[in-house]
C-alpha cells in the first residue's frame, strides 16, 4: 500500500512523521509495538496532540494596554450585572409591594455605576503592576501553535 505525503503542513517533514495524523498508519503501528512503556506514552501524546512540532510558537506577554483591557472587562462587567440588578429590584418590588424610587436609584446607581468606576480604576491599576512586573521578570509565557484545520 503507498501513501502520498502530507505537503499540506508548513513544518517539515521529519524522520518520525509516520506518527501523525496524515502520516503512514503501518508505520505507526510497528513503531508503537516495538517501543517500551516510556515509548508509548510519547507516541500517544504526538499521535493526539492537536498540533505538530515546528508548529509552536512559544510567546510572552510583555505589555497590556491598561486603559483598553479595563474598559472591555467593564463592559464585561456590565453585561452581566445590568440583568442581575434589574432582577434584585424586580424580587424588591415583589416582597415590599412598592419601592420608593430613590431607593431603586441608589441601587442602581450603587451597584452598576460605582462599581464599574472602581473596578475600571483597579484594574488599571493591576495591568499597570502586570507591565511593571513583566518589564522586569517576564510576562506570562503562552504557546501559540496552528489549529488542525489550517495544516
Amino acid at each position: 500500500m503507498t501513501t502520498t505525503p502530507n505537503t499540506s503542513r508548513s513544518a517539515p517533514i521529519a524522520a518520525d512523521d509516520a506518527n501523525f495524523p496524515g502520516g503512514d498508519p503501518h508505520t505507526a503501528a510497528e513503531a508503537s509495538a516495538s517501543t517500551g512503556a516510556h515509548g508509548l506514552q510519547d507516541l500517544s501524546h504526538r499521535l493526539f496532540s492537536a498540533s505538530v512540532p515546528g508548529t509552536e510558537i512559544k510567546k510572552q506577554i510583555s505589555y497590556i494596554a491598561p486603559g483598553q483591557t479595563a474598559k472591555a472587562l467593564m463592559l464585561i462587567y456590565l453585561t452581566f450585572s445590568v440583568p442581575i440588578v434589574l432582577l434584585a429590584i424586580l424580587v424588591g418590588f415583589l416582597k415590599y409591594g412598592q419601592m420608593e424610587i430613590g431607593s431603586v436609584f441608589s441601587a442602581i446607581f450603587s451597584a452598576l455605576i460605582i462599581n464599574a468606576v472602581v473596578g475600571f480604576i483597579l484594574l488599571w491599576i493591576a495591568c499597570q503592576a502586570y507591565n511593571w512586573v513583566a518589564s522586569r521578570f517576564g510576562g506570562i509565557e503562552i504557546v501559540l501553535s496552528d489549529s488542525p484545520d489550517d495544516l
